[in-house]
């Protein structure tokens, strides 16, 4: 429950920041696909790792860090500051809770 309102805020919020800005508007289907395929990708990973399933922190890390090359590899060359910021910010989360699920991985069998 509460990683699944973790990550609705975290979309809701880039959706937000998206549709702000008009620097960003061009990429904005692709980045909303991309963005729900990982919180979807990311809520099956953290289900495994619920069930103890090593593999499951793998699958949440696919989750967390694809999204996030993406919107690199498309809003690189944007003509707005905040997407840098989004960038920056959106890669910074997802590597938090990365390290923090990792910081448990030998409890998962």
């Amino acid at each position: 429950v509460g990683i699944g309102i973790i990550l609705a805020i975290i979309e809701w919020w880039v959706f937000f920041c998206h549709i702000s800005f008009w620097g960003t508007i061009k990429w904005l289907d692709v980045l909303l696909i991309t963005t729900i395929a990982g919180c979807l990708i990311s809520l099956m990973g953290a289900l495994q790792m619920w069930k103890l399933k090593k593999t499951g922190f793998y699958i949440y890390v696919i989750g967390e860090i694809v999204p996030v090359i993406i919107a690199v590899a498309l809003l690189l060359g944007s003509e707005t500051a905040f997407s840098g910021f989004q960038i920056v910010s959106g890669a910074i989360i997802a590597i938090l809770f990365v390290v923090l699920y990792g910081l448990n991985f030998k409890h998962l069998r």
